[in-house]
């Protein structure tokens, strides 16, 4: 059967549309569907399903059945997937981007106001002294270590976080389904034993260290503007404590940020 063909997340669909068609006549329907290639790989077709109806001749024979029309999209879905890519992530490091980072936290942010239990972090990481890096061993070298920086903090968070490149030196990392506050402050650790290893550029020898400043949901965000402001704050807060260091937001540093504006 046509089905059999079908993706086994398409087929259900497709059965349920199609047995309507059956069922009323002057019905037709057109989907997008995923096909198993032979080769093992997935094809995209449009489909388009309309119902025909014979009548018995002498010897019998005749009933309703299906015409199905198929146009392989492969190729524009491939190409949109590729943007798709492109939009979403950084072309350097292959990270998620800011606009994918600001649209995964504002979901975070959202579910959390709905219910407090759906609890999240965020850790706002800034390289310690990259400028020099790149001043000395060239904007070449610069970009081999944000790539190093890139490929050690998706070694250190769990399946489902989001690590993503902000701009420069900057990374964030969204932790979802926070259960317990100690597992964000254990991994913020985590990070920055992993960037505290040395990494050979241009022969010499480079500790990428980092600064770190996290905030959690229980704050009650409404905003991911709000979200970033505090943990980039708890960031500044560790760079001014010694650098390689993790600072927790806390409401003070608000306090302390007008005192030096003033």
């Amino acid at each position: 059967a046509f089905a059999s063909l079908l993706h086994e997340g398409d087929a259900p669909l497709y059965q349920r549309r199609a047995g309507a068609v059956l069922a009323q006549p002057e019905q037709a329907f057109s989907m997008e569907l995923r096909c198993d290639g032979p080769d093992g790989h997935e094809l995209w077709v449009v489909l388009h399903c309309s119902r025909y109806s014979t009548e018995a001749g002498p010897a019998g024979g005749g009933g309703d059945g299906l015409i199905l029309q198929l146009h392989d999209i492969t190729s524009r879905h491939v190409a949109e997937s590729r943007l798709h890519h492109i939009a979403y992530h950084d072309g350097l490091t292959d990270l998620a981007n800011r606009t994918c980072f600001h649209e995964r936290l504002e979901v975070a942010v959202e579910r959390t106001a709905q219910d407090a239990d759906e609890r999240f972090a965020v850790l706002f990481l800034d390289l310690d002294r990259f400028k020099i890096v790149n001043d000395s061993l060239g904007h070449m070298a610069g970009n081999e270590l944000l790539r190093e920086v890139a490929q050690r903090l998706r070694a250190c968070v769990r399946p489902g976080d989001l690590v993503a490149r902000l701009g420069g030196d900057e990374f964030a990392i969204l932790l979802e389904q926070l259960h317990d506050a100690e597992i964000g402050m254990r991994l913020a650790q985590r990070v920055l034993g992993a960037l505290a290893l040395p990494v050979a550029l241009n022969g010499t020898e480079v500790v990428p260290a980092a600064s770190i400043g996290i905030t959690f949901s229980d704050l009650g965000y409404r905003t991911v503007d709000e979200v970033l402001r505090d943990a980039d704050l708890a960031m500044y807060e560790a760079k001014a404590g010694g650098r390689g260091r993790v600072a927790l937001f806390d409401s003070s540093m608000h306090a302390r940020v007008a005192e030096k504006l003033a």
